[in-house]
């Protein structure tokens, strides 16, 4: 079998939209062939048929049959990386502290899991795709120490959200797609695959977050005590200046830390801008705003989905 096969082979994130590119699957001592758009895959049969119930009966079909070949109409990137996660166990394993795999390989997986019913591999990506788009606010600040996948990478995580009845993770998939410079956002959603209803939910959001990011500054604004600051003349210009920002910024990002604006105003000042509290009603404005249930509505759908609470402790590092 060809080496190298555990790096995804993926193009510079600064690609306007990176593509990934199928990996080569061929063991020379493989039972199965497979053939999909230009590509040729040599696999073996019994395991695919040992772990999906659609390869399983395909077989039967074609038993006795002495070089099995299997013409399918997937896409061949797909394929390959289903087929390596099917293949190698060390390839596409349960997410883990401080790593998940790239949202395009998980995406594929998860389609062609849930097409050849593998429920293993299914459950696997839905995982993965938990952690990256979490349900608390806390499991959010921790998932941005995980690389920041590509732009378009969150437009497959919102259709498979639709697709796959993964509704938790539409929230902040959405956020993380329209929270980028709008110019950015426009043309990609213009061209996406996304639903009629999905394309609406994002112009919506893009909405939502303004408001959101005005939400989260307007402490800032209360935050300056003529009697109590110890530099009203910094302190008045901080504000002003930071709230025109706030306005005048044609995107919008409420949840970043920075957004709060507490740097550049006196200790005092700072003191009575409770980022916190502020940071965690916006979290929980975030799905109704867009649309969509409670957190609390999404997390018991969740869990019920994948039989386990990923909210606070599986991703950031220790």
């Amino acid at each position: 079998m060809s080496d190298n096969l555990d790096s995804p082979s993926q193009t510079s994130t600064d690609d306007p939209c990176p593509k990934l590119k199928p990996i080569p699957m061929w063991f020379q001592d493989g039972t199965l062939l497979i053939k999909a758009q230009d590509a040729k895959f040599k696999v073996y049969g019994g395991l695919l048929s040992s772990k999906s119930s659609v390869f399983r009966d395909m077989f039967t079909l074609n038993a006795g049959v002495q070089e099995a070949v299997l013409e399918l109409e997937d896409s061949k990137v797909d394929l390959s990386y289903f087929s390596k996660a099917l293949h190698d166990i060390d390839f596409f394993l349960p997410r883990k502290l401080g790593h998940v795999t790239p949202i395009a390989i998980v995406a594929g997986i998860l389609r062609l899991s849930d097409k050849y019913d593998v429920p293993s591999l299914r459950k696997r990506a839905i995982e993965h795709l938990s952690v990256i788009y979490p349900t608390t606010l806390r499991a959010w600040d921790r998932a941005s120490q995980l690389e920041s996948p590509h732009i378009s990478d969150h437009l497959d995580a919102i259709k498979s959200a639709r697709d796959f009845n993964i509704p938790w993770i539409r929230p902040m998939a959405v956020y993380h797609f329209v929270s980028q410079p709008l110019e950015t956002v426009f043309p990609l959603l213009h061209n996406s695959n996304l639903s009629e209803q999905d394309q609406k939910q994002c112009i919506r959001a893009i909405r939502a977050l303004k408001v959101l990011q005005m939400f989260c500054g307007a402490p800032m604004r209360s935050a300056g005590n003529r009697k109590q600051c110890h530099s009203w003349s910094n302190c008045g210009n901080v504000q002003k200046n930071k709230w025109n920002a706030i306005c005048n910024d044609d995107g919008a990002d409420p949840l970043k830390i920075r957004l709060t604006y507490t740097d550049g105003f006196c200790s005092s000042c700072q003191g009575n801008i409770d980022v916190h509290y502020t940071r965690e009603k916006a979290w929980n404005m975030v799905p109704v705003l867009f649309n969509d249930e409670s957190w609390s509505q999404l997390e018991t759908l969740r869990n019920a989905e994948i039989g386990m609470d990923i909210a606070d402790n599986t991703v950031g590092v220790e």
